[in-house]
């Protein structure tokens, strides 16, 4: 019964952020070409849907190596760049604790936000899928290592922000920074970073929420199956 409900849950709010990161996508298709949010919510998830049912699994992996590249490479050129030609105007203050963030919160964060990613059924769709348990292991180490980097990042170039009082709506600022902080070029492979992560995310929630579906809830093994609860989620 557990597991019932359970794939339950999962197939119907992963329908949900499947439907999240379309919308991301479209923005963002949207801000770099002339389509409207309706005709790149159809192109962009189109584009997801189509590789996940050619390639499963394989091409989810296979193209995810690109996108954390190219994903990786910018934020890092973006943090070296903000930190060594835009000096923020004020100096940073760097406290763990403060009146707002209590050591209750992080207790928070790491137990009920960081759990929540430690047995993420995405997290195990792709562990699964390794050909021996010594890559599963070695991709767990080197998926955690990468976790904290990206979290360091992503806070120095937050705590830049702050710093430098530059203006961005809450849940934009990267893209804010690079259409408004970083030279041209560097904007641009940012936004392109960030078009890379939603369809990287996109298609193993869509993935991982077909898979649950056909092999917890039927309880049938078919990979035609799957492919069609691909579609029909999509």
């Amino acid at each position: 019964l557990a597991r019932l409900l359970t794939s339950i849950i999962i197939v119907i709010t992963w329908t949900g952020i499947s439907a999240a990161q379309a919308l991301a996508l479209a923005k963002v298709l949207a801000n770099l070409t002339p389509l409207s949010i309706e005709a790149g919510i159809v192109i962009g998830a189109g584009f997801v849907i189509l590789y996940t049912l050619i390639g499963g699994q394989k091409s989810v992996l296979r193209t995810d190596l690109f996108q954390f590249g190219f994903l990786a490479l910018a934020l890092v050129l973006s943090l070296v760049w903000l930190y060594l030609a835009k000096t923020p105007v004020e100096a940073l203050d760097i406290q763990l604790f403060t009146k707002t963030f209590t050591p209750l919160d992080l207790v928070y964060q790491v137990i009920v936000m960081g759990g929540s990613y430690l047995i993420c059924p995405m997290m195990f769709s792709r562990l699964l899928s390794a050909d021996n348990p010594a890559n599963a292991r070695r991709s767990s180490f080197l998926s955690g290592s990468g976790m904290i980097f990206f979290a360091l990042t992503l806070t120095f170039i937050g705590l830049w922000i702050r710093a430098s009082h530059f203006q961005a709506a809450p849940g934009e600022a990267l893209y804010a920074l690079a259409k408004g902080a970083l030279p041209p070029a560097l904007g641009i492979m940012l936004i392109f970073g960030l078009l890379a992560a939603i369809v990287s995310t996109a298609d193993t929630v869509l993935l991982t929420a077909a898979s649950v579906l056909q092999n917890d809830i039927i309880k049938k093994s078919s990979v035609a199956g799957v492919r069609i609860w691909v579609a029909a989620i999509g």
